[in-house]
């Protein structure tokens, strides 16, 4: 699973290079000057080196399998098994750093998101019975690989994620509840494209896959009875962002080319 999910996110980053490549190779802002006896200036370079801070907002949605670790007022046997779909809106900032060799940039960076990605669904086990999985905060610290194609940058990008994740059982007929939050930890991968929109705004549009890991949830429910609960969660995002970058090339010198 992991591996398929890895390729692809290398597929769309590449796609993105190919359709964006023959419009944008030639890169940087128009030549200016060239008037009566003045010279032409070579454009300023394209430069995405430099640290960079920003928002992002999107939409996530994905999958938590839980496996009752004992026999709780929720289930019939230990070891029975429930999974559904959790999904919802995010919305986080993230800061980083950028450092270009000749076409290739690559660099850190961090994000923590605000999320409410739910579900609550009947129980298999007590018809009447509702279970919810919420995740209420993602955070990830990842490398990115990129590629600059002029004012447009392609990348991929991979490293360590967590969330915090709350699951809840509730019996509304007899007033019996249990939850219990916990934090996961796991891995990411993703891809995007980024586009130069000023020499200081970004705007970008990205992709992420997050395997959030399994993480054990004990507690009591209101009767006192011993809730255990594996829960194994993955995550997939779609991210609009917007940066502000701490340009690097405010003192670059002006080239006249003749």
């Amino acid at each position: 699973m992991s591996k398929s999910v890895a390729c692809s996110v290398a597929g769309l980053a590449v796609a993105g290079a190919l359709i964006t490549s023959p419009v944008l190779a030639d890169g940087g802002y128009p030549i200016y000057g060239g008037l009566k006896d003045e010279p032409l200036y070579a454009p300023p370079p394209i430069v995405w080196s430099g640290i960079y801070i920003g928002l992002h907002a999107g939409y996530g949605w994905g999958e938590a399998d839980w496996r009752f670790k004992n026999w709780t007022s929720f289930n019939l046997l230990a070891g029975d098994r429930f999974d559904h779909d959790p999904e919802g809106g995010i919305v986080g900032g993230h800061v980083g750093f950028n450092r270009q060799t000749g076409r290739l940039v690559w660099g850190l960076e961090a994000t923590l998101s605000g999320a409410d990605i739910s579900e609550t669904s009947k129980s298999p086990f007590w018809p009447g019975d509702r279970l919810t999985t919420d995740i209420e905060m993602l955070w990830t610290a990842t490398g990115r690989l990129g590629y600059d194609w002029g004012p447009v940058l392609t990348y991929v990008k991979a490293g360590y994620a967590g969330a915090s994740v709350e699951i809840t059982a509730r019996d509304p007929l007899f007033l019996v509840t249990a939850s219990e939050e916990k934090t996961h930890h796991g891995w990411t991968v993703g891809a995007g494209l980024e586009y130069l929109v000023s020499p200081d705004l970004v705007l970008g549009f990205e992709y992420g896959y997050l395997d959030l890991g399994e993480a054990d949830h004990r507690g009591h429910d209101s009767l006192d009875i011993p809730f255990k609960v594996d829960s194994d969660v993955i995550v997939h995002t779609v991210m609009a962002r917007l940066s502000y970058k701490f340009r690097h090339d405010r003192e670059l010198p002006l080239i006249p080319l003749k």
